[in-house]
């Protein structure tokens, strides 16, 4: 016996469960069990800096929250006061209110005094120094309060502190005492706040770093610490406050290793009928720890949990621990692994839970009931816990039953070993489950698991669908066979049987036949069954899985009925409609039905076309015709078409009926027959051969056909090849009775072999040819066709592909003709051809032509005849080419650019040329200019192809400004105005911008009368100079070149023609590149602070800057600077020289004295008399050069000039100095730069 199951064994299906104090572990086990975990880091943005060897308490004035105070990281100590609120999960630092307050310390304690306040004791610093005061601190003013005691314990750090609550004292035991470590035990009395030394019998070892933690009995624990060997412990203490007296625990199982500054809290939640202390992290030597250690001290025995618990943190300590009652769960904050900590946790273990499990849903049709219940791992497997279940149903998964035990009550459970059996019918037919699993753990910190939960369940087969007999059927076998579909049941492995009952009365009373464990789906009523007598019937099914039937299948009807029905008396047989084809006919005779359904279902035509059929021979007849009827019953008149008989042939037919229940009658009467349908005949009089046919003739014939009353049509045929082949129809569809046909002998060509073929075709498609018994001739004179242009017509306006089309007509029917298309764009004045067709239409794509309003069509139409003979046809008027014309794209001006100052020398107008949407069409161009700027009047140049025009400025005014615009053109007229407004320029004598708009100038001194300022874009490659200054910037550290456009500054005559200038001043613009704005020159690593503009010095191949400091306008993105010279300029980037002499560089250093020279480059800031001298390295003079103040190599400006020296090796006698270092010394005015060269020969 096979059962369906539904299990819930991962981590997202346990999760969607209600968890009560339970925990569902992840995916890399996927397990249910008591909740036992820390929590994630849970620090908020504003929290403690990183720390450890802090102290923290209970906030007395909240259950909720609790107080942090000092603590140690990185050298530094603290004296921060925090409070932590786990209900909201924040920090908030308090606001000391005092004037006073303890200084920074670690290795402190704080406990819990009164209602409102705390107790700070002892601690140390870095610098070594420990403290022995006592502190009250309020957590509801923040205030602290220093106390004066007349005893208290010696100064000391990381001692071990707690409050006794039910004595009303404080606990101090050990710590380090400023060298030493302690053992002594202390109270401090809250009331009388006073400290006292106990004097208990034993007492632990000396120690310092034990950690600490009350119970409720009035019991203070110490664990750990390391003593005055400095070796960590692991030995377990506990104090009793009212007898004064230590005891020590032995436990060893289970015991944490021996470690210092651990945590120990007491488990308040978990403690049961006794304390519960826990333990966890600390550090031996460098290992450090994270277990978590429970100890009971009524069994004095250590546990550790059968389960890692969840989010296992790194191992740590000094890290501060507080139990918050209303949270009942372990705080935590800082300490160290690696590094001082900044996270707040907290730890959770819990003693008791509950699971409720998500609800299973088990669709079902038929019956369900609840089987089984299993778990895995095995609940009880795990010693000191427990783990029993409850279910719960719902049919609707809205409405749910309590949780109930194995005997439906609330109040009992499963239990013991699983699998459970859950099969008590209070579940049963409800769709919905729900399982409830209860935690316990009677030893700490145990925990039941659950992997796995499966619920098995079985529901009944399906009901069972009847195949055969149908209901309502009626049969002619006394055993028939019933059959049914298998039924299917959603159990896996069921192994379904049947059950089957047939009875003659509906209610199956007493059933004839009942037959159950049928294994198939099928059943013959043969051998001791009974047989079924003639009359009415009923059957049914269902289906059983070995543990529950399904529901009856729905009841059949079944009719037995073994009379045969009686024969035909009335067959006949007459032409069918189409050629091989007979129609019979009778009407249906009486037949007799339990049903009470006397109708005919099928039936059995033989036929010969031999003899007639009789009884004897009907069954071997070969002819056979079988078919069916929807509904014949007695009366009804038949018609039935015997199709694919041979034409022209006699047949015979007799016929057998069949009633519903297959009874078959004996053969029809009386014998018929029939013809079926034979092809007509016809005869050709006319033409008969030899004749000599022209214009029109008459076609003559004659025709019959062997079947009475049948018509005809008649279809005439044409041969020109001596009637190999008849390719023309001269004429079809000619009506029952024609005998001639007037024929146009010109709709087909001359020739001596033409031959006429007549078809005659009956109504049922049979037809018959004849053909002339000889050849006969055509002979007709050609004449001209005509040609009408039908479309486009004239005047129209035309777009897309259009179709030319034209009509031919010609008096020769048979020619065929050749049309030559024409186009033309010029109102007809010439023609070019399109293309020849053999057809009357030609599609022309008007896109592949321009746009244009003077097109027409011409079309010239040659037959084929002898001569060939030709006609045309022409437009009548233009017509219009216009693909949806859209003016010209939007497109700007480019130069001059509104407000540039332009000189007559280089009147240049640009502007954008975007194109057109038909890309068709030719665009012309339009200059207009005007004083004015709605352009009233104005000056107009038209029919510009370019996107460029030097306008000749004789018609222009100097210092005035003009508007300019352009305007588009497309061939159509359409037009398209330059985009924007108020575009304007000054025609100048004084001032100018380059055509790129990137360099302004205007000169405001020197400029003669017939003068104009001009500027032109100069190549390197025109001008050899500036690639000699490029290389030349290249040994100069003040001036680096950006590879920048370089514009030569003249002053011309009207005529071009350059003229001289004296002292000319000019103010220059200079536009730089800064794109993203971040002050850099771009692709560049110079400041734009930096930028100089430069000036050629054609005859020496090098940059010179501008003598003054530019100003950088950084609204308009230029430099701008004021020069006394005109020539060459560009930009360069240069450091401004931070004294006299600067830049000092030597190239090539070292040079071969005798081959070739060295360039000597030094910058100058002023004017000076400058003198060169080189030395040995022991001080002898090897060469002096002076050279007064102005000149070459004694030049110098505020901006810094590169002056420029050659050494070829020579000293003052004119001889090559030898091989080695020496040094150069350049002096002008009061300053001095040293240099060494190398010379190696």
């Amino acid at each position: 016996m096979f059962a369906n199951s539904s299990t819930q064994n991962s981590y997202n299906q346990f999760n969607s469960g209600k968890q009560d104090q339970v925990q569902v572990v992840d995916a890399a086990t996927d397990s249910i069990q008591l909740s036992f975990q820390w929590s994630s880091d849970l620090t908020p943005a504003l929290s403690p800096s990183p720390r450890r060897w802090h102290s923290a308490c209970l906030n007395p004035a909240s259950n909720s929250s609790m107080i942090v105070f000092g603590g140690y990281n990185s050298g530094s100590e603290f004296n921060d006061v925090w409070e932590y609120n786990s209900s909201n999960n924040l920090w908030n630092q308090h606001i000391i209110t005092s004037t006073v307050a303890p200084q920074a310390r670690y290795g402190h304690t704080i406990v819990p005094l009164d209602s409102n306040r705390i107790l700070l004791f002892g601690g140390k610093n870095e610098a070594g120094t420990y403290y022995g005061d006592t502190w009250f601190y309020n957590c509801s003013t923040t205030k602290w309060e220093e106390q004066s005691v007349s005893t208290s314990p010696s100064n000391r750090a990381f001692f071990s502190m707690a409050r006794v609550d039910n004595q009303s004292k404080v606990v101090l035991f050990g710590g380090n005492t400023e060298g030493t470590k302690s053992n002594e035990t202390w109270f401090y009395d809250i009331a009388a706040k006073t400290w006292s030394l106990a004097s208990p019998q034993t007492a632990p070892a000396a120690r310092t770093g034990a950690s600490i933690a009350y119970d409720n009995a009035g019991k203070v624990f110490i664990f750990g610490g390391v003593n005055i060997s400095n070796a960590e412990m692991q030995d377990l203490w506990s104090y009793d406050v009212v007898s004064s007296s230590w005891y020590v625990y032995n436990a060893a199982s289970n015991a944490p290793e021996a470690r210092t500054d651990s945590s120990m809290f007491y488990d308040a939640y978990n403690s049961f009928t006794s304390s519960c202390i826990v333990v966890t992290g600390g550090i031996f030597n460098t290992t450090r720890y994270n277990d978590i250690r429970y100890f009971v001290p009524i069994t004095n025995s250590w546990a550790l949990s059968n389960e890692a618990p969840l989010n296992v943190i790194t191992a740590r300590y000094g890290q501060s621990a507080v139990y918050i009652p209303s949270q009942r769960k372990s705080f935590f904050f800082g300490g160290s692994d690696t590094a001082n900590l900044q996270e707040t946790r907290y730890f959770v273990y819990r003693a008791s839970g509950s699971f409720e499990s998500a609800y299973i849903d088990v669709p079902f049709t038929t019956s369900l009931q609840w089987k089984q219940l299993s778990v895995t791992d095995n609940p009880q497997v795990i010693t000191g816990t427990t783990l029993k279940f409850q279910l719960a149903s719902s049919t609707d998964n809205a409405n749910w039953d309590s949780f109930r035990g194995p005997d439906g009550n609330t109040n009992t459970f499963f239990t013991g070993m699983p699998p459970y059996s859950i099969g008590t019918t209070v579940h049963n037919n409800r769709r919905f489950i729900k399982y409830k699993a209860y935690f316990d753990a009677t030893t700490l910190p145990k925990t039941p698991v659950i992997k796995s939960v499966t619920v098995t369940y079985n529901s009944a087969p399906n009901k069972v669908t009847l195949l055969s007999p149908l209901t309502g059927a009626t049969t002619n076998f006394s055993r028939p066979v019933f059959s049914w579909l298998d039924s299917q049941d959603s159990d896996t492995g069921d192994i379904i049987t049947y059950h089957l009952q047939v009875d003659n009365a509906p209610a199956f009373s007493s059933p004839e036949i009942s037959t159950s464990g049928l294994n198939t789906t099928s059943f013959l009523t043969s051998g001791t069954t009974s047989l079924l007598t003639p009359g009415t019937w009923y059957w049914q099914v269902r289906a059983f899985d070995a543990t529950a039937y399904g529901d009856w299948s729905d009841s059949y009807t079944l009719y037995v009925d073994t009379i045969a029905p009686n024969p035909i008396t009335d067959l006949s047989a007459s032409i069918g409609y189409s050629n091989g084809q007979i129609i019979l006919s009778w009407t249906s005779p009486w037949d007799s039905s339990p049903s009470g359904n006397t109708y005919f279902k099928a039936y059995d035509i033989r036929h010969s076309s031999i003899s007639a059929i009789t009884a004897g021979s009907f069954d071997s007849t070969p002819g056979q015709n079988t078919g069916s009827f929807a509904n014949s019953p007695q009366g009804h008149h038949e018609n039935v078409a015997v199709d694919g008989l041979n034409n022209s042939t006699t047949y015979y037919f007799a016929v057998k009926l069949y009633d519903i229940a297959g009874n078959s009658s004996t053969i029809s009467s009386p014998q018929a027959s029939a013809l079926t349908n034979a092809p007509p005949l016809v005869t050709i009089i006319a033409p008969s051969g030899g004749e000599n046919w022209a214009a029109e003739q008459d076609i003559l014939w004659s025709s019959a056909d062997p079947n009475p009353g049948d018509t005809r049509v008649f279809s005439i045929y044409e041969s020109f090849d001596g009637g190999l082949t008849f390719p023309v129809t001269v004429a079809s569809g000619l009506p029952n009775g024609t005998t001639h046909y007037l024929w146009n002998t010109r709709q087909t060509c001359n020739g001596a072999e033409h031959k006429i073929k007549i078809t005659a075709t009956d109504e049922r498609g049979l037809n018959f040819s004849t053909a002339s018994a000889a050849n006969f001739q055509i002979s007709n004179i050609n004449e001209a066709p005509s040609v009408s242009l039908q479309t486009p017509a004239g005047g129209t306006t035309i777009s897309g592909t259009v179709q030319i089309s034209w009509s031919v007509s010609d008096p020769n029917l048979a020619d065929s003709h050749s049309s030559a298309v024409y186009i033309s764009n010029d109102s007809g004045e010439n023609f070019s051809l399109l293309s020849t067709v053999n057809a009357t239409y030609y599609q022309l794509n008007t896109r592949t032509i321009p746009n244009g309003p003077n097109y027409r069509i011409k079309i010239i139409v040659t037959d084929n005849g002898a001569p060939p003979l030709s006609a045309e046809a022409l437009s009548t008027a233009d017509i219009s080419v216009n693909n949806q014309n859209f003016p010209p794209m939007d497109f700007s001006i480019i130069y001059p650019a509104s407000g540039d100052n332009v000189s007559q020398l280089n009147l240049d107008f640009a502007w954008e040329n975007n194109g057109d949407p038909n890309p068709e069409d030719i665009i012309s161009f339009s200059l207009v200019i005007s004083t004015a700027e709605n352009f009233t009047p104005s000056f107009v140049v038209e029919g510009i192809s370019t996107n460029t025009y030097r306008l000749s400025p004789l018609s222009l005014t100097q210092e005035t400004t003009y508007f300019w615009r352009v305007v588009a053109k497309d061939p159509l007229g359409l037009e398209k105005i330059s985009s924007g407004s108020g575009w304007a320029f000054v025609l100048s004598r004084f001032k100018t911008t380059s055509t790129d708009s990137k360099l302004y100038a205007e000169i405001t001194q020197g400029l003669p009368d017939n003068g104009y300022l001009k500027i032109v874009k100069v190549q390197s490659s025109e001008l050899k100079a500036i690639a000699m200054a490029d290389e030349f910037t290249l040994a100069d550290r003040l001036i680096k070149p950006l590879n920048e456009d370089s514009y030569r500054l003249s002053v011309c005559a009207a005529d071009d023609s350059v003229l001289p200038v004296d002292n000319p001043k000019c103010e220059i613009k200079f536009r730089y590149r800064n794109s993203n704005k971040d002050n850099y020159y771009d692709g560049t690593s110079v400041p734009l602070k930096n930028l100089r503009c430069a000036l050629l010095n054609e005859n020496a191949g090098k940059w010179e800057t501008a003598p003054d400091f530019p100003s950088i306008d950084s609204g308009a993105g230029a430099v701008r600077t004021a020069i006394s010279k005109l020539g060459v300029i560009t930009l360069v980037g240069a450091l401004a020289p931070v004294s006299a002499i600067s830049g000092v560089t030597n190239f090539p250093n070292p040079f071969a004295a005798g081959k070739e020279e060295t360039r000597i480059l030094y910058v100058l800031t002023e004017n000076h008399d400058t003198t060169i001298k080189i030395y040995t390295q022991l001080g002898d003079l090897v060469l002096e050069r002076n050279y007064p103040s102005g000149s070459e190599g004694a030049k110098g400006q505020p901006t810094g000039y590169s002056n420029e020296i050659k050494w070829d090796g020579k000293n003052n006698s004119g001889r090559y100095v030898a091989n080695g270092i020496y040094l150069l010394e350049i002096k002008s005015g009061s300053e001095k730069q040293l240099r060494k060269i190398g010379v190696v020969k």
